[in-house]
């Protein structure tokens, strides 16, 4: 008979049971019982930084250095960083047991073997909680009441099925170069240019969580409470994100070290930091200098109401910024053509170059922020028609078009974008708008 076995342990309860720990001893071993738990449960990157604090926080032995130093690396070399992990294991001294001894030359001459490579290290965390992973309604009601000021109202994306992801929509209708958006709140971080991701934003912005931290001292308060925080959101979906070790580790945890934060008291532990990280890189936009000033630089940043605005291949509106002296980063959206009531705002994500690349091309950059394909009404005619030759040399695109209108079922190549749509889970809009062309050549 065999013998029974210990029921599966709740990571939940798990996860609650060791963060006690650190928090009534505040010793080494309570940090590596829970690095060790998080390499248990495959989220290197936290056990990465459990390790790395463990090696610049506590006294050591040689034996309980390179214990750490060897769990470091181990967490990187999963992670994808061989770099940053082939200099931990040569900096470790020969083990004395032959069985760690070999399992130390695997790992590192795999990461020899191995350069840096992308790997996947997104997590929504199970202990997460309700209030931390969704917009609720209190969440969404100042934001409601920001857009009705300009006539405006956020409600589900018109064009994913059962989606949980929200867009505007203009309740009354706009006529060409109308603004019906106007927003000064950006916050801004000065950046290299126009690839640029969230990095410098982030690193800006954690000084600001960490003022806002002062300020809730005396009650329960972590980044994700953040009033602009928590209404951004996170795409899940792998993306092929490179971990940098330097970047999510080493330069955080010196920005939170140099500002006196108790890493004990778990306000800022680890798992916060890289939802925030995911949450600003999800939802920043890159913003170019003024072309009349050239003293001025590009700047990435997110501003909340802005945030709401979907994207699309084929935009009804543009955005654009200004930047008045000794003020706040203005975004102002301008309508591209006249927008019936009801309808859906899109923006584009991508700069004019990108938009015309081709639609594989366009995905593969769009998914850092969308996370599958693209499924804009411009991604769905090019990718039913790849060749190009439906239409001529300029192809009629259909911003929003009712399904059951005659002048629709009359013309048979947009009738196959709709069925492409229904094939892949994608509803047409159900409102009748007007037709745009557009020349993708």
């Amino acid at each position: 008979m065999a013998p029974p076995t210990d029921p599966p342990t709740d990571p939940v309860l798990k996860f609650k049971e060791l963060c006690t720990a650190i928090k009534i001893t505040q010793t080494v071993d309570a940090w590596t019982e829970r690095a060790y738990w998080f390499m248990e449960q495959g989220y290197w990157e936290l056990s990465a930084f459990d390790y790395h604090h463990i090696l610049h926080s506590f006294p050591h032995t040689i034996e309980t250095r390179s214990r750490a130093q060897f769990g470091l690396a181990r967490s990187l070399h999963e992670l994808g960083a061989n770099t940053a992990a082939r200099a931990l294991l040569a900096a470790i001294p020969p083990r004395k047991e032959p069985e760690e001894a070999q399992h130390l030359a695997n790992v590192f001459n795999s990461t020899h073997k191995d350069g840096d490579k992308p790997l996947f290290f997104k997590h929504k965390y199970p202990w997460m909680t309700f209030e931390e992973t969704t917009r609720d309604t209190d969440h969404m009601r100042p934001v409601s009441q920001e857009y009705n000021k300009y006539n405006l109202e956020i409600d589900k994306c018109s064009f994913l099925v059962d989606s949980t992801v929200w867009g505007v929509y203009t309740k009354s209708g706009l006529n060409k170069t109308d603004k019906p958006f106007y927003n000064e709140g950006i916050i801004t971080a000065p950046c290299l240019g126009a690839d640029t991701s969230a990095d410098e934003l982030y690193t800006f912005y954690l000084q600001t969580l960490i003022e806002r931290n002062i300020q809730h001292i005396n009650e329960p308060w972590n980044p994700l409470k953040d009033p602009a925080i928590k209404l951004l959101t996170t795409d899940y979906v792998a993306n092929n994100a490179t971990f940098s070790y330097e970047k999510y580790i080493v330069q955080p945890y010196n920005i939170l070290q140099s500002n006196g934060i108790l890493f004990h008291e778990l306000r800022f532990d680890w798992w916060y930091l890289f939802t925030v990280y995911w949450r600003l890189s999800c939802n920043a936009v890159q913003i170019p200098p003024e072309p009349t000033d050239p003293t001025q630089q590009w700047h990435v940043g997110f501003s909340t109401p802005f945030t709401f605005f979907n994207h699309s291949c084929a935009p009804n509106v543009i955005y654009t910024t200004t930047s008045p002296p000794n003020a706040l980063i203005q975004v102002h959206l301008t309508a591209l053509h006249n927008i019936r009531p009801n309808s859906e705002l899109f923006i584009s994500f991508l700069t004019p170059a990108q938009l015309m690349l081709p639609v594989e091309t366009r995905r593969l950059i769009l998914r850092r922020w969308i996370g599958g394909n693209c499924m804009c009404n411009k991604c769905v005619w090019q990718d039913s028609d790849p060749t190009g030759k439906v239409g001529g040399k300029r192809k009629r695109v259909i911003l929003e078009r009712k399904v059951d209108d005659p002048r629709w079922n009359a013309r048979k190549s947009p009738r196959k974008v709709v069925d492409k749509r229904r094939a892949v889970g994608v509803n047409a809009p159900d409102d009748d708008f007007e037709d745009m062309d557009v020349d993708f050549e």
